[in-house]
């Protein structure tokens, strides 16, 4: 769901309404990082794994790109994943996780 060429993330309505601290700290790391995949804007509403995490009281965010004409088809394949997408989503959750203890510059 993080692999596409032309790969486009919008922030998730569920997750942003949960987690809006975590979804505006992974968007201002693709800033910080280059990663231009992520867009801050909201555009879906998707019951997805995350919402569990959630209703637990977990903050969760759903990185997906739901515009992805492949998806759950028979052209949804390794060959049609592109590195520097994966790069993207890669460097930003990096990011996340080597400045959660400071909070991030």
């Amino acid at each position: 769901m993080v692999g596409r060429r032309g790969l486009r993330l919008y922030q998730e309505v569920n997750s942003h309404d949960a987690a809006a601290n975590l979804v505006d700290r992974l968007w201002a790391g693709a800033r910080r990082v280059g990663a231009a995949a992520f867009v801050p804007e909201l555009r879906h509403n998707v019951y997805d794994d995350h919402i569990p995490f959630i209703q637990a009281g977990i903050p969760a965010v759903d990185l997906i790109d739901l515009d992805d004409p492949d998806w759950h088809t028979t052209r949804d394949l390794p060959a049609n994943c592109d590195p520097a997408s994966l790069g993207q989503v890669g460097r930003v959750l990096l990011w996340h996780v080597y400045t959660l203890e400071t909070g991030g510059p």
